[in-house]
């Protein structure tokens, strides 16, 4: 059934469309096998669209203005607007995004063979995603996970394994991914490089697979425009560079329940494929068990003849594959558990960083409001494959996770809501507008904006001193390390980001590293405990007479000196160098001063 304007006039000006899916697109996108109501804004004369056109670019830039005034209730942990955009730099990106909104509408309406389109889409991440690899490590958690991927550079993988939780420190880890990187320094070295190329493979990988899941659901648009809106989550941007588990189990979350839907309708090798990425999945990270929980809605959603056979089959294989590794190490896994719950769950509440942080500065407001009406298409179509991509995104609310690290598993499927939606708009040039809007105004956020902030943060100086040892004469570096007295850390921990930047060989001078001030009932409920309980000094234990010897020395910036014990080791070394960034943000801002042997006369 049309809507039919009597007046001629506004009939040719608007049109809605009912009980039929876009032209172009799959002839049953709103029904599911069967024909079913459905309403979508069909294609508009070229001024009506270009009036709407200037309506939407408005409303992007107004977006980001209106975030920007409102920076105050951003209570994000690492990029929260209020330090990004302090003292008015917000202002100076406003060409930046004019230029992005303006040269959205040409490409926009640009047309690239389907078969092309990923392709092209995955192109531009990884172009988008080099950008950011000037970000130093700046979340400390990156030490966990270089010290296991160490341990099995060193030892290897059977070892790597047999030690697991015990000489190789999990913490609340599991050892898919730092077993990935510890391959990979196997391989290429201790090379940030190696581990920044992996994680942007794993992103460009989720935003292909999230492609794919929305084609297989429904068609080809719906999984380019959420595919194309991970772009548009500058959070999620700035994850990317980082040593940490949370984009690479993204990824492997996606894979599996790609693999997942393909099992349930096809079975056979799809049902070979889809058990070891399961199994891959839970031996990623502990948030991504609960995430799997989509995966019987995914077998119900498709209940062809067999699918009870199919779920079973696929159940049983991944148990098969996960469960001698879970057997062995019950022990760690059981500890790990226990320290979820008794520890980190309730720590939460001081770690909190609100929904309005997550799906509206961090994420595009676009992408959160075309979510949002997703969900009113989808119930009004009653289209249970919409179950599949709301599951997750659902848990986030349900169980009131407010954390963007661990939010960010979902929002591939939170794309795809947003993509549902923005697929409902007929005029296909206006739909493509919006998400390049999107995209192109967070990628500016992120590269303009986090990736300069992150830039001047304390833990660049750690990155810096790094690369400046790399251009010395030295053949070993002697690392001190002094308490740090802000916050309550184990200050040894920047031994191990200090050794991710830098190709020297570090040794740690514990005699000459003073104990720590903090309380033991400060250090238990400190959000960085897991710094105390890594065992980092004993990978660098302390040998004399190793060739050309610099002292890197590691503090909180505070004066050192009246230690007389620190004084008679740095006796025959001068300051070479100083990294002090001081970004008033993070209280963990490491200093680093770099000291060079001081020349000896020779003997004429």
């Amino acid at each position: 059934m049309t809507t039919v304007c009597h007046d001629p006039s506004i009939q040719r000006r608007a049109e809605l469309v009912a009980g039929s899916c876009i032209a172009g697109g799959r002839a049953e996108f709103c029904a599911g096998g069967a024909a079913r109501r459905s309403a979508s804004f069909g294609a508009l004369a070229d001024g009506d669209r270009a009036a709407v056109a200037l309506v939407i670019g408005m409303l992007a830039l107004c977006a980001f203005y209106g975030l920007l005034a409102l920076r105050a209730h951003d209570d994000n942990r690492l990029t929260s607007w209020l330090w990004v955009f302090a003292d008015r730099r917000g202002m100076a990106l406003g060409p930046l995004l004019l230029l992005a909104v303006v040269a959205a509408w040409p490409l926009a309406g640009l047309r690239v063979q389907r078969r092309w389109a990923p392709t092209l889409l995955g192109l531009a991440a990884l172009g988008v995603s080099m950008l950011m690899w000037t970000e130093p490590q700046v979340i400390v958690d990156t030490a966990r996970y270089f010290a296991q991927a160490k341990y099995l550079e060193a030892h290897g993988v059977v070892a790597f394994l047999r030690e697991w939780g015990h000489a190789v420190p999990a913490w609340t880890d599991l050892p898919l991914i730092p077993l990935t990187y510890g391959l990979l320094f196997r391989v290429f070295g201790e090379s940030v490089l190696a581990v920044q190329c992996f994680t942007t493979l794993c992103f460009v990988g989720a935003v292909l697979v999230t492609c794919w899941i929305g084609r297989e659901l429904w068609d080809e648009r719906v999984g380019l425009y959420g595919g194309a809106l991970l772009l548009g989550m500058p959070f999620l941007l700035s994850q990317v560079p980082l040593m940490l588990v949370d984009v690479p189990t993204m990824f492997i979350v996606a894979l599996a329940v790609y693999a997942a839907i393909k099992a349930s309708r096809t079975g056979g090798r799809w049902l070979l494929v889809a058990a070891p990425l399961i199994a891959a999945a839970l031996l990623s990270k502990y948030s991504a068990w609960l995430m799997l929980s989509v995966l019987p809605v995914v077998f119900l959603v498709h209940r062809q003849p067999g699918w009870g056979a199919r779920a079973a089959a696929l159940g049983t294989g991944a148990a098969l594959l996960v469960a001698p590794l879970l057997l062995w190490k019950a022990d760690v896994i059981a500890s790990q558990i226990g320290l979820l719950t008794e520890y980190q769950l309730p720590a939460l509440d001081r770690w909190r960083e609100s929904h309005a942080s997550t799906f509206l500065f961090q994420v595009h407001p676009f992408v959160t409001l075309a979510a949002a009406a997703s969900v009113i298409c989808a119930v009004a179509v009653r289209d249970a494959r919409y179950l599949i991509v709301a599951w997750m995104v659902a848990l986030i609310f349900l169980l009131d996770i407010q954390r963007s690290r661990y939010a960010l598993v979902a929002f591939p499927m939170l794309t795809l809501m947003a993509g549902y939606a923005v697929r409902r708009i007929g005029d296909v040039r206006l739909s493509a507008y919006i998400v390049l809007c999107a995209a192109g105004a967070s990628v500016i956020v992120a590269v303009a904006g986090y990736a300069p902030f992150l830039r001047g943060t304390g833990a660049a100086n750690l990155e810096q001193a790094g690369r400046y040892l790399n251009g010395t004469s030295a053949d070993t570096v002697e690392v001190i390390v002094l308490p740090e007295r802000r916050v309550a850390i184990n200050p040894e921990v920047g031994l191990a980001l200090l050794d991710l930047a830098t190709d020297k060989r570090l040794v740690y001078a514990r005699e000459a590293s003073p104990a720590s001030p903090h309380p033991a009932a400060a250090v238990a409920i400190s959000p960085l405990r897991f710094t105390w309980e890594l065992p980092l000094a004993d990978r660098y234990a302390s040998r004399q007479g190793e060739g050309n010897r610099w002292i890197a020395l590691i503090s909180d910036g505070t004066s050192h000196a009246g230690s007389p014990r620190l004084a008679e080791r740095l006796n025959g070394f001068r300051l070479a160098r100083r990294f002090d960034l001081e970004d008033r943000v993070f209280r963990y801002g490491p200093v680093v001063e770099v000291f060079a042997p001081v020349a000896r006369p020779t003997r004429q």
